[in-house]
This record gives C-alpha cells, sequence and structure tokens, in this order.
C-alpha cells in the first residue's frame, strides 16, 4: 500500500466478522459473506488521492472490482478484537466463483499476513488457495 499509495499511513489491524477471502476465478483475491467466519486484514489511512489511484490500479471503471464498504474492527497483537471499529473501504471481484491463484500473487499476501502475525487458522486458509 505504501508503494501504491503517497501518504498512506498504516491504522492496524482488523477483523471482518462473517467474511471469508477466497481466489476467484479469474485469479483474483475477493471476499465473499460467510457466517461464522472471519477475515483478517489491515486498515490504512488513505487520501482521495490515494483512493483514485487504487480505483485505476483495480481496474474499477473497467468493472473489475467493485468498490464498497464495510464495518470492521480494530484488533490487538494477539489478534483480540478491541473496541474500536472503522468503516472500511474495500475493492470485490463482481464474481466469486472459486479459481486458482497465480502463486507470486497469493505469496504477497501470506508475507503480509506473516509480518502482520495473523491467526495461524487464519494463515492456514490463505494457504488453501495455494493448491
Amino acid at each position: 500500500m505504501r508503494n501504491r499509495c503517497r501518504g498512506a499511513s498504516l491504522v492496524g489491524k482488523a477483523e471482518l466478522p462473517n467474511h471469508k477471502f477466497l481466489i476467484n476465478h479469474e485469479g483474483y483475491a475477493t471476499i465473499a459473506p460467510s457466517p461464522k467466519e472471519k477475515l483478517y486484514g489491515l486498515i490504512w489511512s488513505i487520501t482521495k488521492q490515494n483512493e483514485n489511484s487504487l480505483d485505476k490500479y483495480e481496474a474499477v471503471s473497467k468493472g473489475l472490482y467493485l468498490k464498497t464498504y464495510k464495518r470492521a474492527y480494530e484488533i490487538d497483537g494477539k489478534n483480540k478484537r478491541n473496541n474500536k471499529s472503522y468503516k472500511v473501504l474495500l475493492y470485490l471481484t463482481k464474481n466469486s466463483r472459486f479459481g486458482k491463484a497465480r502463486k507470486v500473487y497469493l505469496e504477497k499476501i501470506l508475507d503480509a499476513a506473516r509480518i502482520h502475525k495473523f491467526p495461524k487458522s487464519y494463515m492456514k486458509k490463505l494457504k488453501f488457495w495455494l493448491r
């Protein structure tokens, strides 16, 4: 994110309840509703200019990704939810049919998850997509 969005700052780690990570049939990451599951990620503070850059990168105008907002909950270093919540911007693919990830693409996602010490159970779910 720092490479793509100058001036963006990391706020912290987050949990999005009732959603799961997946790779769609085109090989892109997205999320989908899934009761009782949790999705983990990072919260970034971005400018409007950053958002415009992300829109271009995620090919929003071409219909590759759609923008939406969800309520996510900040988590601490032990991956426990605290009382802070944020309205977060998410980019979702139009299609959530399962597919296969490109290894290099997914390795970047896994690296970020390792660096930020996401739960081992979640890491296992991410690694599933390397199949």
